[in-house]
């Protein structure tokens, strides 16, 4: 947090690390030196609880619990150190927040109340990123306990694996941190504390293998497709059980799982990255296309994966965002994409397209002398399929009276693909490779121009070139649509949209899920069985 006087040489040097530092320069005037009257009711009127930062004698540790001890310590030394506060105050439901920091200036204690006089010389209402929104309902009858304390963790020691788990299931977490100034920066940039807030969804903050390293998401060579990265190395813990006096409701954005949980994805270093080059366009509609890209080496990848792309050397880097989208500059080798509205790389993808389609189309077919290259950096994801295990990919079932000699009869393993919108890519995918011909697939397809989708669904049939067990389901309010699809494959029409419950009405060995979030929950609802789900965030 800044000092009303501007930002101190720590915030200065974050900044510049993280190429926003020109962006940013003038940010510290919005923060005010005293706390507005919105900001006062807010804070004592509709939150249940307010995090706060303090510091205790150690700076690092603490004993019991932390705000207490701490005052009674500040208490001890008087005034030879000025006990310094800072917290920040979020409404979950509407996703509102304000922070503050100043000074301890009196603290009182009756019974088991702790009673806190704080003067705010640093205050501001702050953006709803981060922010999971949540329901909080009361809870008044806890019961704290102190569960785990360790004020010294030692250079080889973990956290326990129950805190652990606790940290990989939270879905909120607050962080202090604290400012202490030289004789020579003081009078400009006092000493102070600051708090602040992330969200995601449960299990966004990872743990590395050595157990005491927490990550959060941002990126780098651990945590793919990341912007930033923030590491917390764990030098000391206390964990109080059952202390704030509210329970929440759960609320599922992406988790970033780090580069060593992903056993299926592979990433490559930067001395291996290698680019590859757009070959072709084809236009499906002024805002759906296909885009192909060359290797000049071959992948190992398991049809329905993800290639990621950094689009860089299109774009040039990202300028300083706040409230951006994650990750402007990557996308998924399901290269068949739809425009999106203000997208990085959709729009520069499809004003490439549109304007060789209006100039140059001969360039559609064959877009290698233009040039065009991006770096590949890995291929990620657990979405995809693979060859039937011998041992389960059939059934056997006898048939035929005990007395008689049994018949054998293979059972082929069923599979239901449900797809939504733009989420039929992966599954392009997937009908190619020869071994997708051991498998019965049901496809049901949500779409708002299903002669398009069915078009691509044709064409990956057709690259297959083997015959394909599937029958197709189409759900869509356009009434009347061409298919272009071979007579081999069953195609049935359904007016209206998909629904939980029409999904539960199919049965398969294994579900497979692409689409929009919002598509992703609905249908899952009515889903029986094993889901692998494969959403767009990343």
């Amino acid at each position: 947090m800044a000092s009303l006087n501007g930002w101190h040489k720590g915030e200065r040097a974050i900044q510049e690390k993280l190429g926003f530092r020109e962006a940013v320069s003038q940010s510290w005037t919005q923060i005010e030196g005293e706390m507005p009257e919105q900001y006062r009711n807010f804070d004592s009127k509709c939150l249940p609880f307010i995090p706060v930062t303090t510091l205790d004698s150690m700076a690092v540790v603490w004993d019991g619990n932390p705000l207490e001890a701490n005052a009674e310590y500040h208490t001890h030394v008087g005034s030879q150190r000025k006990m310094f506060i800072a917290g920040i105050g979020v409404e979950f439901s509407t996703r509102r927040r304000n922070k503050f920091a100043g000074s301890v200036e009196a603290i009182g204690k009756q019974g088991c109340l702790l009673d806190i006089c704080t003067t705010v010389n640093e205050a501001f209402g702050n953006c709803p990123k981060y922010i999971t929104i949540l329901i909080l309902v009361p809870f008044p009858h806890t019961k704290p306990r102190v569960a785990h304390q360790e004020i010294n963790v030692p250079p080889t020691g973990s956290l326990p694996s129950d805190l652990i788990a606790f940290i990989l299931s939270s879905d909120t977490v607050f962080l202090g941190s604290s400012y202490l100034a030289s004789e020579e920066d003081a009078p400009r940039f006092p000493s102070h504390v600051g708090m602040n807030h992330r969200g995601g969804r449960p299990g966004f903050v990872r743990v590395r293998s050595d157990g005491r390293t927490l990550v959060l998401p941002d990126y780098s060579a651990i945590m793919p497709s990341q912007n930033a990265l923030t590491t917390i190395e764990i030098t000391g813990y206390i964990f109080i059980e059952d202390a704030l006096p509210v329970r929440q409701q759960e609320y599922s954005p992406p988790v970033k799982l780090l580069k060593e949980e992903q056993a299926s994805s592979t990433y490559f270093s930067t001395e291996d990255a290698m680019h590859v080059t757009l070959s072709r366009i084809r236009l499906h509609s002024s805002n759906f296309a296909t885009f192909t890209f060359e290797s000049p080496n071959r992948l190992n990848i398991i049809p329905g994966q993800a290639a990621i792309l950094d689009f860089t050397s299109f774009l040039g880097a990202s300028p300083y965002r706040h409230m951006a989208p994650e990750s402007p500059n990557l996308a998924r080798r399901s290269l068949t994409m739809r425009l999106k509205p203000g997208g990085a790389v959709t729009g520069a993808l499809f004003n490439i397209a549109n304007k060789l389609s209006a100039v140059c189309p001969e360039l559609l077919e064959d877009s290698r002398p233009l040039g065009l290259s991006v770096t590949l950096l890995g291929i990620a994801g657990d979405f995809g399929l693979e060859p039937l295990d011998p041992h389960e990919g059939t059934r056997i079932v006898e048939t035929g009276e005990a007395e008689q000699m049994s018949v054998q009869r293979k059972v082929t393993m069923k599979l239901l693909w449900i797809a939504g919108r733009i989420g039929i890519t992966p599954f392009l995918a997937m009908l190619i490779p020869s071994y997708s011909a051991e498998y019965e697939i049901t496809l049901l397809l949500s779409s708002r121009e299903p002669d398009v989708i069915l078009s691509l669904l044709s064409g990956a049939i057709e690259a297959a070139a083997h015959k394909v067990n599937l029958v197709v389901h189409v759900f869509s309010h356009t009434e009347q649509f061409e298919s272009s699809l071979p007579t081999s494959v069953s195609l049935h029409r359904h007016s209206g949209r998909m629904t939980s419950s029409i999904i539960s009405d199919f049965k398969a060995d294994c579900v497979y899920v692409c689409g929009p979030e919002l598509f992703e929950r609905e249908v899952i609802q009515g889903v029986d069985g094993m889901v692998r789900r494969e959403g767009f965030a990343y």
